[in-house]
């Protein structure tokens, strides 16, 4: 096809590229998966997910050769994929994504009794380390028994976590959303409390962009690509300990003074 239609470039946006391209490539590689090695993803990937991802990384590594040039949309990335690739640091160039702006309405996101939460807008992938969430609520302090978690999934879609919430007596304080559209995610964001962005991988991170458009403070896992987007505009906590994730809530809810500040760094 190259050839037939007298091609000067390729642009793909596929992440594994064409093996043995006859023209200039330029390849965006955009999931995490592939820019860090298995060992590093930090969650029990299943069979499905391993297999995909190796096959993906081989035919990868296959077509390298031919690629002109790469774009990624974190340093975080550029700096993972050339280590692990053994890309020059001149062959990757980082284009940011686009982010929405803030709600253009004052009208704050209410559940239908109207008690303070705390969100999660992600999906429902295992990399993005929701598991933890049962036992964050769990853990908060009796004074904040009045907060609940409003997640944009469906309960269906997540059975692990709803049956350890279910366990833990804490599953009526979860709110399932559902998948919602950026202006519907912005609104939920303006009304809460702080959102927890738990995620283990990230090639950029929409959330922390919106988030933080939409004057919401933050929580994220302490990762380097969640430092690279928020820098002081949140608190950070151990990617694996749900605990750590419910001292730094905690902190928030009890200080209104520490919650604007993230706000106005936002």
């Amino acid at each position: 096809r190259l050839s037939q239609w007298k091609a000067d470039a390729l642009f793909s946006l596929g992440d594994t590229s064409l093996p043995a391209c006859s023209v200039p490539h330029l390849l965006l590689v955009h999931q995490a998966h592939l820019a860090y090695a298995p060992k590093d993803w930090g969650f029990e990937a299943t069979a499905a997910v391993s297999r995909r991802y190796w096959l993906m990384e081989k035919y990868l590594r296959t077509a390298l050769p031919s690629v002109t040039q790469i774009t990624v949309q974190t340093e975080d990335m550029k700096a993972r994929m050339g280590q692990r690739f053994d890309i020059a640091d001149e062959q990757i160039v980082v284009v940011p994504s686009a982010v929405e702006p803030s709600p253009g309405d004052s009208a704050r996101a209410q559940v239908d009794d109207g008690r303070p939460y705390l969100c999660y807008v992600a999906s429902p992938g295992a990399h993005k380390n929701h598991a933890l969430l049962p036992d964050l609520m769990a853990a908060l302090p009796e004074r904040h028994s009045d907060v609940i978690f409003r997640l944009t999934m469906a309960e269906d879609s997540v059975p692990a976590l709803t049956q350890h919430a279910r366990e833990l007596g804490v599953l009526d304080r979860f709110s399932w959303d559902g998948a919602m559209a950026s202006k519907e995610a912005l609104r939920l964001l303006s009304g809460a409390k702080a959102m927890v962005m738990p995620s283990l991988l990230e090639s950029f991170g929409l959330s922390f962009y919106e988030a933080m458009g939409a004057g919401c403070p933050i929580v994220a896992a302490d990762r380097d690509f969640a430092r690279e987007a928020c820098g002081d505009a949140a608190l950070y906590a151990h990617p694996w300990k749900a605990l750590s994730f419910a001292e730094r809530v905690t902190d928030l809810l009890d200080s209104n003074e520490l919650a604007q500040s993230l706000v106005k760094q936002g």
